[in-house]
């Protein structure tokens, strides 16, 4: 009788035992898992990454509050690498302002589906939050000029109704409205052939208020 119950309570610790290493291991792989988890499940991250490269810029804030692994694939050096070989890099406008207490505000603009998105308040060298290490803007309110965002020319300013205007310029043959006659001196007809003017068109607006319009830039990211 005691063998029977001796063989039982040995049965019983080692059933313990085995339940307690299976319990340990599980935890082991759920925290191996979340430490290193796969982008998509069942896919190998090189693929994921192939996928995440083809998404619009647009949808990569929305993309980096997924989880964890998917922001820091968006903001990694590869994202941009496999971006910029399959070429699906495009061209933001960034326009940079000036609020109250002199507070430097960046926007992005997508030209695709031309809407604008505040970025985060980025730091000078000093650590201060909300700053950028820019200093002495004396034309701060000057039109911007930009020649090659797009492939096209850009002037960007604030206009009277306190809003900053990107307009586009969109190149225009005056020759093409001018009627053919064969009495046309031939220097004069080549002259009205070469003359273009330039139809400039607002392609985005954003309300600023009292900010001030401080600079822009393009990044091809």
């Amino acid at each position: 009788m005691g063998a029977i119950l001796s063989c039982r309570a040995r049965n019983c610790e080692l059933y313990e035992i085995s339940q307690g290493e299976a319990c340990k291991r599980q935890r082991t792989s759920s925290s191996f898992y979340e430490e290193n988890p796969r982008l998509i499940p069942s896919l190998p991250d090189e693929i994921s990454i192939q996928i995440l490269a083809r998404l619009p810029r647009i949808c990569h804030l929305g993309v980096k509050s997924v989880s964890r692994s998917w922001k820091a694939a968006i903001v990694s050096p590869e994202l941009y690498k496999v971006r910029k070989e399959l070429g699906t890099t495009e061209e933001w406008l960034y326009v940079l302002t000036k609020v109250e207490d002199d507070k430097l505000m960046w926007y992005a603009l997508d030209p695709l589906s031309r809407k604008w998105q505040r970025l985060p308040p980025m730091p000078n060298l000093n650590g201060e939050e909300g700053y950028v290490p820019i200093r002495d803007f004396t034309d701060s309110e000057s039109p911007y000029l930009l020649g090659g965002f797009l492939g096209k020319l850009h002037v960007i300013t604030k206009d009277a109704n306190h809003n900053i205007a990107v307009m586009q310029a969109e190149r225009h043959n005056d020759s093409s409205s001018l009627p053919s006659t064969s009495s046309t001196p031939l220097d004069e007809s080549s002259n009205s052939a070469g003359s273009e003017s330039n139809v400039w068109k607002v392609i985005a607006t954003r309300r600023a208020g009292s900010e001030e319009l401080i600079n822009c830039q393009i990044l091809d990211i």
